[in-house]
């Protein structure tokens, strides 16, 4: 077996990748496996890494870019297994996240912890597998653990028609929830968010607000705010008394202050959702396992659907990534490794 692979590697703050040889993985971690990669799906995580915040992290920094193989969602064929690993075996089909710190899916070969791989649905192709678990985990942690969402009760998503927002919806939904609003402002994005299976969609552009008052919607309970923490002030008018908010983003500013006064008289509880905080710490990681597995069946069972809007090849990755980042992105892009 050769000792080397190919990788689409990040040589710089905000330089495009560049398809490298590089050296193949081994396993030398008891609970890790060696995935040979089918799909992976991109992000604006990924992004976020490729541009870094500053260029001044230090190495071994979720940021430290130069030279890193990103790419937060894959999904393959599990190659070998470390000595403490039981649920997996040669040739199991797999879709995981991954891991901030460690190399990520955009390359042939990954190695990933087995405590945060799930089963890849059967019913999914590799990329339309790949388009769920970063998302997905997201969407379920932010909702059961943060909101803890209660059948029955309103529910607001914001970016209704991006990665989050698709499955968020899918997963109110399924819980019960009910209106099921999301945000959307683009025809085609307003009919994507209407079949993730959204209720109502509102138009972030003209206003959340103004558009629960113009379409007579009540304030809700609880609020996923996946498109970015600039909208406080607007979420503070239709959040319900005693309230939940959960965001993702962490991009407050100053114009926002006057939302947190309002939530202190709402008794509106605000928190944030991280889905890398479990491998990059090491608590409770069989946690995003079981998930994943969870939802594997509920897609295989036809309840939940892959939010994939787009495939490309690898080789496409720096026109994938302009998508991204220009926010013209519908579902989830997913590229194909070969």
């Amino acid at each position: 077996m050769s000792t080397k692979q190919q990788a689409m590697v990040v040589p710089g703050i905000q330089q495009q990748f560049e398809l490298r040889e590089i050296d193949r993985p081994t396993l030398t971690e008891p609970h890790d496996i060696l995935v040979r990669v089918k799909a992976a799906a991109i992000n604006p995580v990924d992004y976020k890494v490729k541009n870094g915040f500053s260029g001044k992290e230090k190495k071994g920094d979720p940021f430290d870019v130069p030279n890193k193989v990103i790419g937060y969602d894959g999904a393959g064929i599990v190659e070998a297994v470390g000595s403490a690993v039981t649920q997996f075996k040669a040739g199991d089909e797999v879709y995981y996240s991954g891991s901030i710190i460690r190399q990520g899916s955009f390359q042939q070969y990954q190695l990933v912890d087995a405590r945060i791989v799930g089963r890849k649905p059967k019913s999914l192709s590799f990329e339309q597998a790949a388009a769920l678990p970063l998302t997905t985990i997201t969407a379920y942690e932010g909702m059961k653990e943060m909101l803890q969402v209660k059948s029955g009760e309103g529910f607001l998503v914001t970016a209704g028609s991006g990665g989050v927002g698709s499955i968020a919806t899918q997963l109110a939904k399924h819980w019960g929830l009910s209106p099921v609003i999301a945000t959307a402002s683009r025809p085609e994005t307003i009919e994507w968010a209407k079949q993730m299976g959204a209720d109502i969609v509102v138009d972030h552009r003209k206003g959340i607000d103004k558009e629960f008052k113009e379409k007579g919607l009540k304030p809700v309970p609880a609020i996923f705010n996946a498109f970015g923490d600039k909208n406080l002030t607007e979420l503070a008018e239709v959040v319900d008394i005693n309230g939940r908010i959960v965001g993702i983003n962490g991009d407050t500013d100053e114009k926002q202050i006057p939302a947190f006064a309002k939530f202190f008289f709402k008794r509106v509880m605000f928190t944030n959702e991280y889905m890398f905080a479990r491998p990059q710490y090491g608590f409770d990681q069989q946690y995003q396992g079981n998930l994943l597995n969870e939802v594997a069946d509920l897609v295989d069972a036809g309840k939940i659907k892959t939010t994939l809007h787009t495939a490309m090849n690898w080789k496409q990755i720096n026109d994938a990534f302009k998508i991204v980042e220009d926010r013209k992105t519908i579902g989830k892009i997913a590229l194909t490794i070969d």
